[in-house]
C-alpha cells in the first residue's frame, strides 16, 4: 500500500485545486501575518508614545517639585533679610546669654525677667505670621535662637511633640550646609494633638548680611502638596507614582503605604539606576512599564509604573477588529481565487500541449500571445526559448565545422612541408658525406615527431608529453641549425601531470625558430616558463631574437583573433599562431587563448592562458 505523503499528494492535485491552495496560503496567511505585524507595530507605537509622554510628565513633576522646594528655600532665607526678625532674634540671644539666667545646667528666669522673655517670644512669633502666608502648603514654620529656644506658629496639624529632639537633627543638617538650605525628606511625627503627620522640611541657619549667626529656621510642608501633583499624574497615566530621596527613602507614593520608609530592597528601585530610563517589570498584578527620572537639584527620583494591560487596552481592541476584517477579506479572496484559477488553467493547458510537441522534437511551434499578463509573458518567453534553442543548435553545428576546420589547418601547419624537406635534405647530405650514426638518430627523431603530430588516438595529453615532444623537436632543430638555438624550461615541474590539448606549445616555438632568429647574434635562447594565477595556468615563451615592429605586431594580433574561414593573414602569415589560438578557444572557451608582446631587437614573448583543470 502506498504511503501517504503530503508533498506527493499536492503534486498530484489538478491545477485548479493547486491554485486554490496557493491562493489560500498567499492571501489568507499574509493577511493574518500583516494583521499581527500591524498589531505589534501599533502596540509598540502606543508603548513608545506613552513612555515618552509619561517621561515628559515625570520631568514636569520634578520641575514642579524643584520650584516648590526653591520657594521653600527662599522662605528660609527671609529671616536673615527682615530686620524685625533679626532684631527679635538678636534680642532673644542677648537675653538668654545673660549670666544671671544660668543656674547649673538649666536656665532660670526670675519673675521680674519673665515679662521680658514673654515680650521677646511675642515679637518673634508675630513675625512668623508673615512667613506662614508667603507659601501655600507651608504648614509649620519654626524659628530657634542660638540657645535652642523655639518660636512657632502652626496653621494645621499641630506642633511636633518631639520638637527639641528634631531641633538637634535639623541643626546638625543645617551646619553641614553652612549658609545654604538643607532639605529633609518625608518624616512621620506625632503632633500635640496626638495625630500622625507626614511632612518634608527645609532648614537653614539664619545669618545677617554681615554673616552674624542669629539662629535656625525650619519650614515644614505637608505631603498633600505632592499628593495634588501625583494625583493628577496618576489620573492621566493610569499607573502609580513613587518619589524617593537620594537614600531611597520614600517621600511620597500613590497608595501612601510606604511613606518615610527605605525602599532600597525594592526590585523596581534597585533597577532604576542612573538619572533617567525605562524598563519592564513583572509585578504580582502583571507586567508593568516603569519610567523614572531624577532631579538634579534635590536628588529626588520619580518612579512611575504603568500596567501594560491598561496601556494595551486600545491596542487589543484594534487587534480584534483587524483580525475580524482579515478573516472576511480572506473569505472573499478565496472565492475570487476559485474563479481566477479556472481562468488561468486554460492557457496553461495550451502551453503544456506545445511543450509536448517540443519534447517530441518539433521546434516549429509558437504560443499565441494575446495578453500582457503573466501567462502572456510566459508564452512570450517560451517562444524566445524555442527560438534560442534553434539558434544554439545552429551555432553548435557551425562550431563543429569550425573545430574540424581548425584541426585540419593545425595538422597542415604542424606537418610543415618545407621543414620536412629541409630535414630530409640534411639527412641525405649527411649520408653522402659521412656514413655516421647521426643519420639513424635524425631519422628516429623525425619518426617520433611525426607519430606524435599525426596520431589521432586522442587530443588530450599531459604537459609531460608536450615537453617531451618539444625536446624531440629541438634535437632535430639542433641537427639542422647546430648551436643556433637553445630551449630552457623553467617552473613547469609542478604541472607536468596537467591535462591539456596537444600541440599547443610546439607550433609557437617553431614559429620563434623560423621567424625570430637574429642574424647578428650567435645563438638565440627560447625560455618556456609555467606559473599559476588563480584557477589559470600561464605559459610564457620568450626569446631574445629579432622581435617585431609595432605595425607587424598589430597585424599579427589581428590575424590571431580572426577565426579560420573569415579572412585574415596573407601568404600564410600568422596561420600557425591563429590555429593554436582558435583550438584553445574551441576547447576552453573565449576567456582563454594566446597573446603576443614584442619589441624590435629585444625579442618576442607569447603568453598562453589555459584553465588549471581541463574542461572538454
Amino acid at each position: 500500500m502506498r504511503k501517504w505523503n503530503p508533498a506527493t499528494r499536492f503534486r498530484d492535485l489538478p491545477m485548479e485545486r493547486k491554485l486554490i491552495l496557493v491562493f489560500l496560503f498567499l492571501v489568507i496567511l499574509p493577511i493574518m501575518a500583516l494583521s499581527l505585524v500591524s498589531y505589534d507595530r501599533y502596540a509598540r507605537t502606543i508603548e513608545d508614545n506613552t513612555t515618552s509622554y509619561v517621561a515628559e510628565l515625570a520631568r514636569k513633576l520634578i520641575v514642579s517639585l524643584d520650584d516648590y522646594i526653591s520657594d521653600m528655600e527662599r522662605i528660609t532665607a527671609l529671616p536673615g533679610a527682615i530686620e524685625e526678625i533679626q532684631d527679635s532674634l538678636r534680642a532673644a540671644n542677648e537675653f538668654y546669654s545673660r549670666p544671671d539666667l544660668e543656674i547649673g545646667d538649666s536656665p532660670y528666669i526670675i519673675p521680674s525677667q519673665k515679662g521680658t522673655a514673654l515680650e521677646i517670644q511675642r515679637r518673634v512669633e508675630e513675625s512668623i505670621y508673615f512667613l506662614n502666608s508667603v507659601k501655600e502648603g507651608a504648614t509649620s514654620i519654626y524659628l530657634f535662637d542660638n540657645f535652642g529656644n523655639g518660636y512657632y506658629r502652626v496653621q494645621v496639624g499641630g506642633v511636633r511633640s518631639d520638637i527639641m529632639t528634631t531641633y538637634q537633627q535639623w541643626l546638625e543638617r543645617a551646619r553641614r550646609e553652612g549658609t545654604n538650605a538643607a532639605l529633609v525628606s518625608t518624616q512621620e511625627y506625632t503632633s500635640n494633638h496626638n495625630r500622625k503627620r507626614y511632612v518634608f522640611t527645609v532648614v537653614r541657619q539664619i545669618y545677617t548680611p554681615s554673616l552674624e549667626l542669629l539662629g535656625l529656621v525650619a519650614v515644614d510642608a505637608n505631603i498633600s502638596v505632592i499628593e495634588r501633583y501625583v494625583s493628577e499624574l496618576d489620573s492621566v497615566t493610569g499607573g502609580e507614582t513613587m518619589i524617593l530621596d537620594e537614600n531611597n527613602n520614600v517621600i511620597y507614593d500613590s497608595g501612601m503605604r510606604h511613606l518615610a520608609q527605605n525602599r532600597s530592597n525594592d526590585p523596581v528601585v534597585a533597577q532604576a539606576v542612573g538619572s533617567r530610563g525605562t524598563f519592564r517589570h513583572d509585578a504580582e498584578d502583571g507586567q508593568r512599564i516603569v519610567i523614572y527620572d531624577r532631579s538634579n537639584k534635590t536628588g529626588w527620583k520619580v518612579i512611575i509604573s504603568v500596567p501594560v494591560g491598561v496601556l494595551m487596552k486600545d491596542a487589543v481592541a484594534n487587534r480584534n477588529f483587524t483580525l475580524a476584517t482579515a478573516l472576511l477579506t480572506g473569505f472573499l479572496a478565496l472565492a475570487a481565487s476559485v474563479v481566477i484559477s479556472f481562468a488561468l488553467t486554460k492557457p496553461l493547458r495550451s502551453l503544456m500541449q506545445l511543450m509536448k510537441h517540443v519534447q517530441a522534437g518539433n521546434l516549429e511551434v509558437s504560443f499565441p500571445v494575446r495578453r500582457q499578463d503573466e501567462i502572456g509573458m510566459l508564452g512570450f518567453h517560451f517562444n524566445r526559448m524555442i527560438g534560442r534553442i534553434r539558434e544554439l543548435i545552429n551555432d553548435n553545428y557551425h562550431m563543429q565545422l569550425r573545430r574540424k576546420e581548425a584541426e585540419l589547418l593545425a595538422l597542415q601547419s604542424q606537418i610543415n612541408p618545407h621543414f620536412l624537406h629541409n630535414t630530409l635534405e640534411s639527412i641525405r647530405m649527411t649520408a653522402e658525406v659521412d656514413d655516421n650514426p647521426e643519420v639513424a638518430d635524425m631519422i628516429q627523431l623525425l619518426g617520433r615527431l611525426l607519430r606524435y603530430s599525426v596520431n589521432t588516438a586522442g587530443e588530450i595529453v599531459r604537459l609531460e608529453d608536450e615537453l617531451m615532444h618539444l625536446e624531440t623537436f629541438m634535437r632535430i632543430v639542433e641537427y639542422r641549425y647546430p648551436g643556433r638555438f637553445r630551449l630552457e624550461v623553467a617552473g613547469c615541474d609542478p604541472y607536468r601531470e596537467m591535462k591539456m590539448v596537444k600541440l599547443l606549445l610546439q607550433p609557437i616555438i617553431e614559429n620563434a625558430v623560423l621567424h625570430g632568429y637574429d642574424e647578428r647574434k650567435e645563438r638565440m635562447t627560447i625560455v618556456l616558463s609555467c606559473e599559476a594565477e588563480g584557477d589559470r595556468i600561464i605559459f610564457r615563451i620568450r626569446d631574445d631574437g629579432a622581435g617585431l615592429d609595432a605595425d607587424t605586431l598589430e597585424r599579427l594580433r589581428g590575424v590571431i583573433d580572426t577565426p579560420p574561414g573569415e579572412g585574415g593573414g596573407s601568404r600564410g602569415f600568422g596561420i600557425g599562431l591563429r590555429n593554436v589560438n582558435e583550438r584553445i578557444r574551441l576547447f576552453y572557451g573565449e576567456g582563454y587563448g594566446i597573446d603576443i608582446a614584442s619589441e624590435p631587437g629585444a625579442g618576442t614573448e607569447v603568453t598562453v592562458t589555459l584553465p588549471s583543470r581541463l574542461q572538454t
